[in-house]
């Protein structure tokens, strides 16, 4: 933290920075150049994303491709699922014959073959 002292002499550096101001204003003369920093009138600005043709079509065939790989592979994993639950099914009836076929109790539902 600045000691009173530094504020004072802050404070006194920035009147003697008015002063000079003044005074450079009254005599006609300018005490700071400040003519880069104004904008030039020949130049045009440049947007601040200048997008080609090319971007708007890469992104589109992207998107596209992710949206149709996502298409495939819920597909796919639909089918893998019917199948699975097929052979699932399948090997219930299996069991349940054998089941039956050990059982004896019901045997006229069993024809022997």
């Amino acid at each position: 933290m600045k000691s009173k002292k530094g504020f004072q002499s802050d404070i006194q550096s920035l009147a003697n920075l008015k002063a000079a101001n003044d005074a450079a204003k009254a005599a006609g003369e300018r005490l700071m150049v400040t003519d880069h920093l104004k904008k030039d009138k020949n130049v045009t600005k440049l947007r601040a994303q200048v997008k080609s043709r090319f971007y708007y079509i890469f992104w589109g065939t992207a998107t596209l491709a992710v949206v149709v790989g996502q298409f495939i592979v819920g597909t796919g994993f639909r089918r893998m699922a019917q199948a699975v639950d097929d052979l699932n099914a399948t090997a219930t009836i299996l069991i349940e014959l054998e089941d039956l076929k050990s059982d004896r109790t019901y045997p006229s539902l069993i024809s022997n073959q």
